[in-house]
């Protein structure tokens, strides 16, 4: 049975760049590599998705926590620029005022399936493949949602940069992901 690899983007956007709202230091460094690894897996075959918020811009308790970020209708609101996006498929997040969540696993496509549900339609052999921003927020929350659902999920470390706003975040989401079983590489 042949495996079903599916590389998930998450959270590329400028807001989470240097320079944006909630500019990770040095994440702009993933990007020639984020490219790279989604050019083999088109060449490979593999499915390419990438995830996004959009927030509208009465977000209320999620702004006050957060900050206003990739707002609806702005720049900020979509894939970086830098970011080479083909024909892949697309879900966004956060766009209802009362969406407080850091995960994409209920992040919806065009079709208004959640990311789980559409992962979970590939089959029973699927390898999820989770990078993106950041490993102690939406990337991380978001592997560790998939893997909660029995599908075999891998984290790469090297693609997926940590905030780390309290010493040890990025260590405390790493030992998290392991022990929801997903596979740091």
């Amino acid at each position: 049975m042949n495996e079903t690899k599916v590389y998930i983007n998450v959270d590329l956007q400028p807001d989470f760049f240097p320079g944006g709202a909630l500019g990770a230091p040095g994440a702009d460094k993933i990007i020639p590599k984020v490219n790279k690894i989604n050019e083999k897996a088109r060449q490979e075959g593999g499915e390419i998705i990438f995830t996004y918020e959009a927030h509208p811009h009465n977000m209320g308790a999620h702004f006050e926590k957060y900050g206003r970020h990739c707002l609806e209708g702005t720049p900020k609101a979509e894939i970086d620029p830098r970011i080479k996006v083909s024909e892949d498929h697309l879900f966004v997040k956060g766009t209802e005022h009362y969406q407080d969540y850091l995960t994409s696993i209920n992040a919806k496509d065009l079709d208004g399936r959640t990311l789980a549900e559409y992962l979970l339609s590939l089959g029973d052999n699927v390898h999820a493949i989770v990078y993106g921003l950041l490993l102690d927020y939406c990337a991380g929350d978001t592997a560790v949602d998939i893997a909660k659902r029995g599908i075999r999920t891998s984290l790469i470390r090297d693609l997926t940069p940590a905030l780390n706003l309290k010493p040890g975040d990025d260590q405390r989401a790493i030992d998290r992901l392991v022990a929801a079983g997903v596979k740091v590489i």
